[in-house]
């Protein structure tokens, strides 16, 4: 789809036992830089079965500016069926050790692919008495690695992992703090739900997995805007404060259950929404990353990621988005258009305008502009304009305080300002 297709723009300016009390790991920085990663919940499996299918998607995802996968610990149950089957990762493997660690030295030694391992993805395999071997399995494997490994997350969506009710919280806060004190690998719960909020208060995790809402009011924008929402503590994640780094861990991607998007531009745009939100990770979320399904209705679960329709313009966006944002960028201070530090008036109809800033410098993403707008400047800026799936400059402006900059049928633009430029990647 052409960028001149889509209603949207953007502007980027600058200027089992309840463990005892004890005293936990001091408060730590888990990220430093943005993460794009993506979801691939069979790499164990495709390790063990079919090693050119990995490594070909490794490659791709590395050559288009990913630097994670988010891959699955135990999926499947090999007693019956279920969805899984022919792709399941058995922890009762007898190399289900060297598995593991040789995915994690793969993607990173030979792509620089770090692992989000999330380690209970299946249904109630394996039991509860076997789940804190296969937690004990992980932690020492993370030694000597750490630096591989982006990421643990306890559990998938812990209701449905067999970690529901009283004694399932207990136990998903039990193996956060035996491995968060255990190594320095950053550790997550489990999809972000108001049973965690105790855990998030207690400092058990040092971040959350939130699974944002596909399918809430003004849904074509939605994934823009619920990672704000979460920022602003407001929407329906305001139940508890989150900790203060959070990952979009399953975005609205092609192929995706229950909302799915193929549109190169919305991809490209709430990954950025999402960094410009304070989140550092984005995680890519497709049929093929969850697993191939020749079955699947939209046709949207093949093999590999470079079937995907418009994989070309989607992959080749991602990758420029890493080349113009700041590396920082989710460091910044977070503003919408109506804090008095937002760097223009904008007359027209517009969905959403978001933005970020830090000193003098700031980001802005207007999206969903139906007709022509109009920017009006609340300040001097020189500023450029960027296709955002391209990077490329097709426009320049020095604009004073007043000065009025129309967008004649623009589907998308990145707008930066010059001294941004010394930031950019």
């Amino acid at each position: 789809m052409s960028a001149r297709t889509v209603s949207a723009a953007w502007l980027i300016c600058a200027a089992v036992a309840v463990l005892p009390a004890a005293p936990r790991p001091a408060a730590r920085r888990p990220f430093d830089r943005t993460v794009l990663g993506a979801s691939l919940f069979r790499a164990a499996w495709a390790y063990r079965h079919d090693r050119a299918w990995l490594e070909s998607q490794l490659d791709y995802l590395s050559l288009h500016g990913f630097d994670a996968i988010r891959a699955f610990g135990v999926v499947g149950d090999p007693s019956r069926p279920d969805y899984w089957d022919g792709r399941e990762i058995d922890w009762k493997w007898e190399d289900y050790d060297s598995v593991v660690a040789g995915l994690t030295d793969l993607a990173y030694d030979e792509y620089g692919i770090r692992v989000q391992w999330t380690i209970f993805a299946g249904g109630r395999f394996p039991a509860a008495a076997d789940r804190a071997g296969v937690v004990d399995r992980f932690i020492r494997m993370s030694r000597g690695r750490e630096q591989k490994i982006l990421a643990f997350e306890i559990a998938n969506e812990h209701l449905q992992n067999g970690f529901d009710g009283p004694e399932g919280l207990e136990q998903v806060r039990r193996f956060a703090r035996t491995v968060r004190a255990a190594t320095s690998v950053p550790v997550a719960a489990s999809a972000h739900r108001p049973e965690l909020c105790p855990l998030y208060a207690a400092g058990d995790v040092d971040f959350a997995t939130v699974h944002f809402d596909r399918e809430a009011p003004h849904a074509r924008w939605s994934p823009l805007l619920e990672p704000w929402q979460s920022a602003r503590r407001k929407g329906h994640l305001s139940s508890c404060d989150l900790p203060e780094v959070a990952s979009n861990n399953e975005p609205s991607g092609p192929g995706a259950s229950v909302k799915s998007t193929s549109d190169p531009l919305s991809i490209v745009m709430a990954a950025v929404n999402t960094y410009l939100a304070g989140i550092p990770i984005y995680m890519f979320h497709s049929g093929p990353g969850v697993r191939d399904d020749p079955a699947h209705d939209q046709g949207l679960r093949p093999s590999g990621l470079e079937e995907l329709p418009g994989a070309d313009a989607l992959f080749a966006g991602l990758a420029e988005m890493r080349r113009y944002l700041p590396g920082d960028v989710f460091e910044w201070t977070p503003m919408p258009a109506n804090e008095p530090g937002f760097p223009f008036d904008v007359e027209g109809p517009v969905a959403v305008m978001l933005g970020a800033r830090r000193g003098a410098a700031f980001i802005v993403a207007l999206s969903g502009i139906e007709s022509e707008v109009t920017l009006v400047a609340r300040r001097s800026a020189s500023v450029r304009a960027l296709d955002p799936l391209t990077g490329k400059a097709f426009d320049q402006q020095t604009l004073r305080r007043g000065e009025r900059w129309p967008l004649h049928a623009v589907a998308a633009v990145v707008l930066a300002s010059t001294p941004a430029s010394a930031t950019v990647q």
